[in-house]
């Protein structure tokens, strides 16, 4: 739960959703600027497809950026994060592994869950000596229940 939320913390402090929306509209007002009102089916698809791919690959920097600092922040906050890592494990065993064809790739959102692991581990390992009194959830989460009344 803590990369989860640390992870979406890092969203909104990088201004992601605002940056991509301040994008979507820079493109639309382009658009309109140099095609005006003229409708053409096969043009606006093409446009279309070609947006998807460039925001897809805008989105997926967004995720890595956001896995990075979701590390960062769950390390300030005092948790484990290794705890990001098995997350990404789960959400292998979830299926979240590849994709099925190279169109899923080119238009998915998130970075392969294998190349995340990879990320993970390797700004983990930049971040050490990591400091000793960090927890897992685990740990927290059995300390919270321990305190509720009986």
């Amino acid at each position: 739960m803590a990369a989860v939320v640390a992870h979406e913390v890092s969203h909104v402090v990088a201004r992601h959703g605002v940056k991509r929306l301040q994008a979507v509209l820079g493109v639309s007002a382009a658009y309109e600027l140099v095609f005006g009102d003229d409708k053409n089916k096969y043009r606006d698809i093409a446009v279309g497809v070609g947006m998807k791919l460039l925001f897809a690959r805008y989105s997926r920097d967004n995720e890595r950026e956001a896995d990075n600092y979701g590390i960062y922040y769950m390390v300030k906050a005092g948790y484990n994060p290794q705890g990001a890592v098995t997350m990404f494990h789960r959400l292998a065993e979830l299926g979240g592994v590849g994709y099925n064809n190279v169109f899923e790739g080119l238009l998915a959102s998130h970075p392969e869950t294998q190349e995340r692991i990879r990320n993970a581990e390797s700004e983990i390992n930049q971040m050490k000596p990591l400091p000793n009194n960090l927890v897992d959830s685990r740990q927290r989460y059995q300390r919270m229940l321990e305190r509720l009344p009986k």
